[in-house]
Parts: structure tokens; sequence; C-alpha cells
């Protein structure tokens, strides 16, 4: 079992294709992944 502990596959660069990144991940054997995402702060305001 595999498991990619640090995917980024809502990056732009897998608009066009991810259903197949996908698919030849578990082809490989990578069973599990672990999306990493951030959230850029647009503001110094303080949240209400």
């Amino acid at each position: 079992m595999l498991f990619d502990t640090h995917v980024h596959l809502n990056d732009t660069a897998f608009d066009e294709d991810l259903v197949e990144v996908i698919e030849r991940a578990k082809e490989n054997d990578v069973t599990k992944m672990l999306l990493s995402v951030s959230i850029k702060k647009r503001s110094n305001a303080p949240l209400n």
C-alpha cells in the first residue's frame, strides 16, 4: 500500500486530466492521498 502524503490535486495544473491522474495513481497501488490546501489571507481586517 502506498499513501501519498502531500498532493496538490486542486492545482490548476490538473484541470484537464485530474481523473486520469487519479486513475494512474490507483493503477500504481496508491490507495490514499492527503490533499494539502491553504487559504490565502486577503485582508488584515478581523473576521466578524
